[in-house]
C-alpha cells in the first residue's frame, strides 16, 4: 500500500548552525501524526512528562469557547515521516502517518485539540533530522526557561476579565481598599502581583474570604450590603 503524502506551506529558518521551519496546521491532524515520548512509559528514551486529562479537558473547553493558543507546538520529524522541504514551492510534506512526528513541546494543547469539537489551528515550529540527544535537549532548553504566571498575579488580573458583582471582582476591590486606604490596619501590607515576604499576597487573602463567599447571606445581599458585610 501507497503511504500518503500531504502538504503544508512553511517557513524554513536557519539560525547559525540550527534550521527549523514554520508552519501552521490543524490541530486534530498534528495530533494523528505526532505521538510523545513518556519518561514513565519508556523509562530508556522517554522524556516527557505525564500526562494531565485534566488539564488537556480545561484546554478543550477552552477552545470550544472560541478562544486561540496562539503558542506554537514543538515537534520533532522522524525518518518515518519522510519529511521534506521545498525551496521552489515553500512547502513541507511529509507521509499522513501515526507516530511520524514527536511532540517536543505542546502536549496538552494537542490532546485538548484532540478532545474539543472545534478544530483548532495551531502554529507549529517542526526540526528534521534530530537524534534523540537533540529533542532531549530542546525539551530542557523550552521548558526550563518557561516562567509560569504567578498565582497571585493570575487573581489580580480576573479585574480586566470579570463581571462587576463577581465574588473575584469584589475581593480584588476589597484588596485594592485594604492596601490603599490610610485607616486601613493593613495599609501598605498587601502585594497584587507577586509574593513578597512580609506582606499578603492574593492567595491567602482570597482563602480567607472563601468562608464569607460561602454564606448565604452575603451571596442574597446587594452589591451595596456586601460592601458592609466586607
Amino acid at each position: 500500500m501507497t503511504k500518503r503524502r500531504i502538504s503544508f506551506s512553511a517557513v524554513k529558518v536557519d539560525s547559525g548552525s540550527n534550521r527549523f521551519y514554520v508552519a501552521v496546521l490543524s490541530g486534530k491532524k498534528l495530533y494523528s501524526i505526532s505521538e510523545v515520548s513518556r519518561a514513565h512509559e519508556d523509562p530508556e528514551k522517554g522524556y516527557q512528562r505525564h500526562l494531565s486529562e485534566n488539564r488537556a479537558k480545561k484546554i478543550a473547553q477552552y477552545i470550544d469557547n472560541g478562544n486561540l493558543i496562539p503558542g506554537s507546538i514543538v515537534m520533532s520529524a522522524q525518518k518515518s515521516a519522510g519529511f521534506r522541504y521545498s525551496d521552489k514551492t515553500k512547502k513541507i510534506s511529509f507521509y499522513d502517518e501515526p507516530g511520524n512526528f514527536f511532540v517536543i513541546d505542546g502536549q496538552h494543547r494537542l490532546f485538548g485539540a484532540h478532545l474539543a469539537k472545534e478544530d483548532p489551528k495551531f502554529i507549529v515550529t517542526i526540526f528534521d533530522a534530530l537524534e534523540l540527544q537533540g529533542e532531549v535537549q530542546y525539551f530542557l532548553d523550552v521548558n526550563s526557561t518557561q516562567r509560569g504566571v504567578p498565582k497571585t498575579l493570575q487573581l489580580e488580573i480576573l479585574k480586566f476579565s470579570e463581571p462587576e458583582e463577581s465574588q473575584d471582582k469584589i475581593r480584588i476591590k476589597l484588596f485594592k481598599e485594604l492596601n490603599e486606604n490610610p485607616k486601613s490596619p493593613l495599609c501598605g501590607k498587601l502585594s497584587a502581583t507577586k509574593s513578597v515576604v512580609g506582606k499578603l499576597s492574593h492567595v491567602p487573602f482570597q482563602k480567607a474570604l472563601e468562608p464569607l463567599f460561602k454564606m448565604s447571606a452575603f451571596n442574597q445581599a446587594t452589591t451595596e450590603q456586601k460592601a458592609k458585610l466586607l
